[in-house]
């Protein structure tokens, strides 16, 4: 996907919006997605059970909501930054 850069290349101007491409983009979507899936998936069938635990189940459904609500909004702009 992209290089991260550690040690001697850390300060240096490495990532640039015009490197972006479509296929990026898409992966990171589908990952987001693929993700966020089986954390609610994860959460309501093997974790966080019992009464004490809903608070911290709430709050993580209400992040995961807020993620995908985020990245909805984004999509106009996405689509816009690759057209033409």
């Amino acid at each position: 996907m992209f290089f991260v850069p550690m040690g001697t290349f850390k300060h240096k101007d490495w990532f640039k919006r015009k490197h972006v491409k479509r296929e990026h983009v898409d992966v990171l979507l589908k990952t987001l997605y693929h993700s966020t899936y089986w954390a609610e998936e994860i959460m309501s069938k093997f974790y966080l059970k019992g009464l004490s635990m809903f608070p911290v189940k709430l709050l993580l459904k209400l992040f995961i909501r807020y993620v995908k609500y985020r990245v909805e909004k984004l999509k106009p702009q996405l689509e816009e930054m690759f057209k033409g």
